[in-house]
């Protein structure tokens, strides 16, 4: 009898935790964390089971009309994971994502469109301007110790164009994206457009990257992109120029 009375009381204090008002939550939330928290929501409704926010800033970045959706499965596993999805001016997100009990953050099924403006405060990239808008479709994603662990998927830089004293069109760019045993490797290519592309991107565990590529221009009367890709290095025979880098990922400011 005893413990039937305490998996009721059990299932009781649990249906109360989902049922709790989302913004009563995030106010004691913010209250406790005070100066570190991260995310800021405004117009928040429903409960920590099923809400949304009118609008939100995460690291000063604006987001609008954000809905989430608990999984509770997931705790029986050890995670707590939510259904996320938000928009925003030109762009919009959704996915799954979550931590688990290790205190790692992981993802799955995530699709977002978001124009460079909002990337480029993630990189030091200098005076370089780029425009265009990023296409994310990752079906799996793992960050352990502040580093990306494991990637599955492409991301697409649609309309690439680099801006320095003017605009310079690229045209499409993707990197496909898989895990390897000592990280995560990116195939990168073009899509057709003014600029030739092909190389390997590959990360590791610790944190260093090694990024070799090969860059031409597909039409010699694109002269002020033709100009820059010489600017680079010595082209070949087939007019490509070989790009090397490789470091840590906290040099480029992630």
């Amino acid at each position: 009898m005893v413990r039937y009375i305490f998996f009721g009381l059990l299932c009781y204090v649990g249906f109360l935790l989902i049922t709790l008002p989302a913004n009563l939550v995030y106010g004691f939330w913010k209250q406790t964390m005070g100066e570190e928290v991260p995310v800021v929501l405004q117009g928040v409704n429903g409960s920590v089971w099923s809400g949304s926010a009118a609008q939100a800033y995460i690291s000063d970045q604006p987001l609008e009309k954000i809905h989430w959706r608990f999984k509770p499965v997931q705790l029986v596993l050890g995670n707590l994971e939510l259904a996320l999805e938000f928009s925003m001016q030109d762009g919009y997100g959704k996915g799954s994502v979550g931590y688990n009990v290790f205190g790692n953050m992981y993802a799955s099924n995530i699709e977002a469109w978001l124009p460079t403006a909002l990337v480029l405060p993630m990189f030091n990239l200098g005076s370089l301007q780029p425009g265009g808008a990023l296409a994310i479709n990752l079906s799996e994603l793992k960050i352990k110790d502040n580093i990306v662990a494991t990637a599955l998927g492409s991301l697409v830089w649609q309309d690439a164009e680099i801006s320095i004293l003017k605009p310079m069109p690229l045209g499409s760019l993707q990197i496909q994206l898989e895990p390897t045993d000592d990280g995560i490797k990116g195939v990168i290519s073009d899509m057709g457009g003014p600029l030739q592309a092909e190389g390997l991107l590959t990360l590791t565990h610790d944190g260093k990257y090694d990024f070799n590529a090969e860059i031409a221009v597909r039409d010699p009367q694109q002269r002020d992109l033709a100009n820059a890709i010489r600017s680079l290095g010595r082209q070949d025979s087939t007019g490509k120029v070989k790009l090397h880098q490789a470091g840590d990922l906290a040099s480029l400011g992630m």
